[in-house]
Formats: C-alpha cells, structure tokens, sequence
C-alpha cells in the first residue's frame, strides 16, 4: 500500500473512531438523563391525611409518598397540583378524571376497570392500631381488650371498614368515631380521652409517647393510581421507578427508615408478667474485660451491658425489670453455670445458631454488631482465601465466629493473646483477629497491617431452651432500644480516654511526624537559602557602592587637589600682582606728591589731592589683597593702628566727585561721628 494510501486508511479510521465515540455517548446520556415529558405537563395529585403527605408548621411538605413523588419528577419533569379530600372523595375524582394521581393504592381488583396501577409497588402500607396503655385488659396479644372503647378512623377508607366487620365478626363492640385530623391529632385524643385507640395506615416515630403503643394488624403492598385519561403518565411512572431501583437499589428501604418506625410494642403479655413476678431479678453471667468492665470493690461494671441494663429496666410500660450481673473469668465457667441454672443468660457470645442447635441453648435477638479485623504482617491479606489464624484457648465467642464467617480459615489455639502476637512474629499464624476498636494497638508494631474485615461479630445474649417467656422479653427490649445506644456504649468502652505520651504520638503518627519534620527542615532550608541569597546580593550591592564610594572619594581628591593647586596658583598670582601693582603705584605717589610742590594754581592742586587720595585708597585696596593672601598662605599677621575716620568720606567721595561732575550729579555727604579716631 501507498503512502497516501495509508494515510487515507488512517484518516477513515480516525473518523470512524470518532463517530462511534459520539454514537457511545449519546447512548450513555439517554441512559442517564430523566425521562422527559411535556415541560409543561401537569400532574393533579390527590392528597389526604397520612403520614404519607405530612405538612409542617411552616408549610414545608415532606412524607413517604411526597418523597417518592418528588424523586419521579426528576427523571419525568413533572410539576404537581395538590387537591385535597378524604381518600374516598379524591378515588372518586380520579375515576372521573378530574386528578391524574393517587399515591398509597392499595392494589383490588375490582379497581382494574376504574384505574391504572404502576407496574411496581411504592411500598408497603402496614395497618396499625394505636392505643391507650390505660386501657383495661391489655396484654398485647388479642384485640378483647378493645371491647367497649372508642375507635376512631379516618372517615371513608376503605381498609377501616374491613376491620371494622372483622371486629364485629370477633365478637368485638367498638363505638366507631369518624376522624377527618391528622394521624398526630389523634394520638392528642387518645391523650384528651376522647377516643381509647384509632386504626392509622402507617406510622411514624412520633406516635410512639408516654402511655400510647402501636399493634401492627397487617401489611399489604401499595401503588401508584392513576386515571385511565393519562396512561402516558403511568408509563413515564413506571420507567422512572425502573431507573430509580437501577440506579439506588435501596431507594425505597432508605424511604421507610426516614418515615415510619419498627412497630414495637412497649407493653408485655399477661403470661410474660406472670414469669417476671414469680422469677424475681433477671440473673446474667459476663466475662471481666470482654465489652463490659467489672469492678470487685466496690461492685460496680460499665460497658455495653450496663448500657443495655440501664435501658432495658423501663423501657416497658407495664412493668419495670431487674437484673442481676454476675462476672466470671471464662467461657466454660459461665457455661457450666448457665447448664446448671445458676443463672439465666450469659453475655456476651457472637450468635452462633449452628452451636445453639448442637448445644440445646438459644440466642436472643443481635443486641449490637462489632467491627473485626485481622492483624496480620501480609499487606496482601485475602480474607477470602484460606488463614491459619490464632485464638485464645477457650474463646467460644471468636471460635464461633471464624467458623461462621470464615470456615476455610485453620484454627490454632494459644493460652493468652500475647502467645498470639507471638506466633504471628514466629510467622506460626498468618493473623489473629480484634475488634477495630483495639486495633491501634497493634499498629504501634511496625511490621503490622491491621485489615477490616467485612464480616462483624454479631453479639447477643444465650440462654436456655427452656428460658422461652425470658427470651420474648429480652427480644422485646433489644428491639426497641435504638442502634446508637449500644453503638455508643460499645466506642466508650473499646476506646477509653488516655493520656498519650509524646513517643507514643511519635509512633502511632511516624509518617505525619516524619512529614511535618521535613516540611518544617525545606522551610527552614529553602528560608535560609532566601536569607543567605539576600545576604549575598547585599553583600554585592554593599560592595558596588564601595567600590562606587572609593571611585568617587578618589575623584574628590583629585578635585580638592585641583581646587588647592588653583587656590595655590590664585593665591600666589594676587601675591604677584599685589606685588607689581604696588610698585608703580608707589612711583605715581611719589610722582604725585613731589608734582604738588610746584604747582600754584588751585585748581591743579585740588587736582593732585584728588589724585593721591585715589592712589592711596588704591594702595589701601593693594594691600588688603595682600593680606588676604598672606591668611590663604597662613603668613598673615596682626597689627594695631589708628585711624581718623573723617577723612574717609571726602577722599571716597574726592574719587567719584569728577565722573559726577561729567554727568551733571550732585554729590553730597554728611558726616555724623560719635568717635572720630579709633584704633583697628
């Protein structure tokens, strides 16, 4: 092929290249991006009293359904109207085709010929019964208790008529009040006394008060309705639920745990206070160290079994429990214990069903999950892949736990851990395996690589086979004591507070110590370098401008030299001159004055007189400039004479008195001396 061939090849693949780039993001954006609808599409949504369209006291809307509804528009670009009723009233618009939506439908078949339902359910509506405690009978297990109260329910809904023939079939008498509040204003009138119980779709978190519990009657799954004149919108409905199931499997799961709340019930059976009443304290058995701390002066523990204790003693309204902790030092001996009665439950032992079966003890409910990891020297570490890992002979808790969780992994005893840390230094064990809560310190080893594990320690309490009414009420007060309580206690207890010395900090912080202290040295190096180069350009600079200094000192010597010399050769030129002046001039004053001697006419001596003064004055001058330069040669010296000042004016005016003449100027002086002679 060609040169030009080749380059006309490359070119076609380039643009090929290109398109198919283009092509694959256009099919990823139409995968991403909302499923549109008409912009100016809007949907009519029947709104009732619920817990699914909840309003708050400022207007803001929030709800299961809201939520949900909000999330559709995002990927349909829907906008909603709300119109309010009771449900039996917004069903009967819907028929009708004055809204387009219902949320919560339950799904009927005889509703097919009337409306649409999404292709996937929204939920799960649980229908509840929410009662007074102070009702008379009560025990949780049968609805007897609610003969002879008041029943409110929300006036046309169609699942409170079904119960409402159920309890007739029951035998039940009820006096039946119509509701049109909110589900929150009927828990007021169960607190006012105006109604004992109300049937509700839903709860929430709120209900559950002081002297008010929840029975949950029965479950059912709900859907969005919508009017048979807009099929459109329950197709671009269910493509949004697809993509929203797609994109956050969990989507509906988060929902329900923001909105609605595990249904306990806060009140015990008759049966169960019956067992209470005739066993007096419950007695649990606890190993010293593991999760809770025992102190044998003065008797006291603390730790996630003294949390659970202090929530579980009244977290039922019927009936106030006690409970007994007694430590031990080993699994056997609590075990033993255990067997022969001694006690009720044991804690704490991960959930080991498997060895509940073999044994003949039982678990209770999960009462709090423990983060684990695996100490190990391999930065490699796979969990997945078969360990040799070390335990403390004995630990049932950790034994039960690496045979669940991880039974490809080889089990080796040792008598404590330290025998443990000494075997993965031996390279014996690939790991052992703590609680992410110790895990520093086991960090402070170098070698170490501490590895998260995705299995937790599931921990709970075991009991007997034949501890069943025990165990529903511990069931009962794991369930309804929230996560964070057992989460907190369990951070406190496995991450105490301590004081930290300064090698310790040293060591569990090296690479950020180490960090901090090069990047403390650059800047104190790269700050010296800046201040030696500074110093150095100074240096220079001072260096210039000495040398600058010397140039021009050396140039001002020269200058005062040749300003001496000058005043030297001036000095000594009016020396000379005064010299070569004064000697004529002394030959015109001899002339002068032996000329005065023969004149007669008064005119010519006035004449003469005139012209000696000149001289003289001249002299005078002559010889100021010769002591001027006698003080530049420092040869001067100092004489006293006297001096008659009147004669000073006329021979000064006698020089100008002729050139005045000439110019027709009048020349006058006045002559006012205090002292006519004085000495210079």
């Amino acid at each position: 092929m060609s040169v030009k061939g080749k380059i006309s090849s490359l070119k076609i693949y380039k643009k090929a290249m290109r398109i198919m780039s283009i092509l694959l993001c256009l099919m990823l954006a139409v995968t991403l991006v909302p499923i549109s609808a008409t912009a100016e599409d809007v949907v009519k949504v029947g709104r009732y009293n619920t817990y699914d369209f909840v309003t708050g006291p400022n207007g803001e809307r929030s709800g299961y359904s809201y939520d949900y509804m909000q999330e559709i528009a995002y990927y349909t670009g829907w906008t909603y109207e709300y119109i309010d009723g009771t449900w039996e009233e917004l069903y009967n618009k819907m028929v009708a085709g004055e809204i387009d939506m219902l949320a919560s439908a339950t799904y009927r078949e005889s509703r097919l010929d009337d409306i649409l339902y999404s292709a996937k359910p929204m939920g799960v509506n649980g229908y509840y019964l929410v009662y007074s405690t102070s009702l008379s009978g009560v025990d949780g297990s049968a609805l007897s208790f609610l003969d002879g109260a008041k029943l409110g329910f929300q006036d046309g809904s169609f699942q409170t008529t079904l119960w409402a023939n159920y309890l007739e079939q029951m035998n039940i008498h009820v006096e039946m009040v119509p509701l049109t509040c909110t589900s929150e204003e009927a828990v007021q009138k169960i607190a006012f006394g105006e109604i004992d119980a109300f049937l509700t779709e839903g709860i929430t978190k709120d209900y559950l008060t002081q002297g008010i519990t929840v029975l949950k009657l029965s479950e059912e799954s709900v859907y969005f309705a919508f009017s048979k004149n807009r099929p459109e919108l329950k197709e671009q409905a269910d493509a949004a639920m697809s993509k929203i199931q797609q994109l956050n499997p969990l989507f509906q799961d988060n929902l329900r745990s923001r909105y609605m709340s595990p249904i306990v019930n806060s009140m015990i059976s008759a049966e169960q206070i019956k067992w209470i009443t005739s066993h007096g304290p419950v007695s649990i058995g606890f190993l010293d160290g593991e999760l809770t701390d025992y102190d044998p002066v003065t008797g006291e523990i603390n730790g996630v079994l003294a949390e659970y204790m202090n929530f579980a003693d009244d977290c039922l309204d019927n009936r106030t429990l006690e409970f007994k902790a007694v430590p031990f030092s080993t699994n056997e001996e609590m075990l033993e214990a255990l067997g022969n009665g001694e006690i009720d439950m044991i804690f704490p032992l991960v959930r080991s069903l498997n060895f509940a079966e073999e044994s003949g003890y039982m678990f209770s409910t999960q009462l709090v999950n423990v983060p684990m990891t695996a100490v190990t020297r391999q930065r490699d570490f796979n969990e997945s892949e078969p360990q040799t890992v070390a335990i403390v002979e004995g630990d049932l808790t950790q034994k039960w736990y690496i045979g669940e969780r991880y039974s490809n992994w080889t089990v080796r005893e040792y008598k404590t851990y330290e025998d443990c840390e000494k075997a993965l230094e031996d390279g014996q064990v690939n790991c052992f395996i703590t609680n992410a809560y110790a895990v520093q310190d086991y960090l402070k080893i170098k070698k170490n690589y501490c590895i998260y594990l995705s299995e937790p320690e599931s921990i709970a309490f075991m009991l007997r086979r034949d501890s069943i009414t025990l165990l529903s009420v511990i069931n009962q007060t794991i369930v309804m004591m929230p996560d964070s309580v057992m989460q907190g206690a369990l951070t406190k207890f496995e991450t105490p507070e301590r004081s930290i010395t300064f090698a310790e900090f040293v060591r569990e912080n090296a690479l950020s110590v180490i960090l901090m202290v090069v990047i403390i040295f650059g800047l104190f190096i790269t700050l010296t370098l800046m201040f030696l180069f500074k110093s150095r350009k100074e240096e220079r600079k001072t260096a210039e401008l000495n040398a600058q200094l010397q140039i021009n000192q050396e140039k001002l010597t020269e200058a005062l030299d040749s300003a001496e010399q000058a005043n030297r050769a001036k000095t000594n030129f009016l020396f000379n001159m005064s010299h070569d002046i004064r000697t004529p001039m002394n030959a015109i004053m001899g002339y002068s004055q032996l000329m005065r001697k023969e004149l007669t006419d008064p005119k010519l001596i006035d004449y003469q007189k005139k012209i000696e003064a000149s001289g003289e004055l001249l002299i005078s001058i002559i010889n100021h400039v010769l002591d001027m330069s006698r003080i530049d040669s420092g040869k001067t010296e100092i004489y006293e004479d006297v001096l008659d000042l009147s004669g000073i004016p006329e021979a000064i005016a006698g020089v100008f008195e002729t050139e005045a003449d000439k110019k027709n100027i009048e020349m006058s002086y006045t002559l006012n001396l205090k002292k006519q002679i004085c000495l210079c």
